[in-house]
């Protein structure tokens, strides 16, 4: 009777092992993207509409699927991203988003984990509903190494950004932003794997907002997807 009590609780302790491993597993891989997301273009997107602690957040998610010829790796693909001096000329010639000022803040380390940031402000215009048609955004948002990386052992490089809400000076000028101007909040992160099958970059980011103006999550959700992506359009040529 003891032997199979013992063999029992060995079972159990097999299984165990076994699915906490097909957790970390599951934990480690970056999100597939949709079903045929690749077979017309180069990427895709969704948006939803989310609660956390009484806010309403409109998600973002793209995936997007990258020619690897012009880059030696995948932080090839995030320092294209952070060259900020350069969104105007990526951007710019979009529908929806119109650049009118890309200031890049000198890198520096973050003083309580050691790990370099990259600061930009940036003022744009982005297409909004009837009647409002546009808005004008000025944010500051600071971009660093996002650690622990979830996707550890699949996305080779994890980012992540987040606006700052407290007075901040631009870069090399006298003026200050008070606080982010049309949007409330803004945070996401972006992680680049290399396709082992194939010479591209796969992409997923996702991207969590909350608009400056007074209009249904679900009216502006469409417009702010439309926003993340022509910023990926611009930057890596989509």
């Amino acid at each position: 009777m003891l032997n199979f009590i013992k063999s029992v609780l060995i079972l159990l302790m097999l299984v165990t092992i076994s699915i906490t491993s097909s957790l970390n597993i599951q934990a480690a891989t970056m999100p597939a993207a949709p079903a045929g997301c690749f077979d017309n273009a180069s990427f895709c997107s969704n948006y939803e509409v989310v609660r956390e602690n009484g806010q309403r957040y409109i998600v973002v998610r793209l995936f997007g699927n990258i020619d690897a010829t012009n880059y030696e790796g995948p932080q090839d693909l995030i320092d294209r991203y952070v060259d900020f001096a350069r969104w105007p000329e990526y951007i710019n010639g979009s529908d929806y988003l119109n650049i009118i000022k890309s200031v890049p803040f000198t890198v520096f380390k973050d003083p309580n984990d050691g790990l370099d940031v990259n600061r930009h402000y940036v003022h744009y215009s982005t297409k909004a509903p009837f009647p409002i048609y546009r808005v004008y955004i000025k944010e500051v948002a600071d971009y660093k190494k996002l650690v622990p990386n979830p996707y550890e052992g699949d996305a080779e490089v994890a980012l992540k950004f987040y606006i700052l809400k407290e007075r901040v000076q631009i870069e090399g000028e006298a003026d200050y932003l008070e606080k982010p101007e049309g949007i409330k909040e803004k945070s996401g992160e972006l992680f680049v794997k290399r396709n082992k099958n194939s010479n591209s970059y796969y992409v997923y980011s996702i991207t969590r907002s909350v608009p400056g103006i007074d209009l249904l999550p679900s009216v502006a959700a469409p417009y702010i997807e439309g926003s993340v992506v022509a910023i990926f359009k611009g930057i890596f040529g989509m």
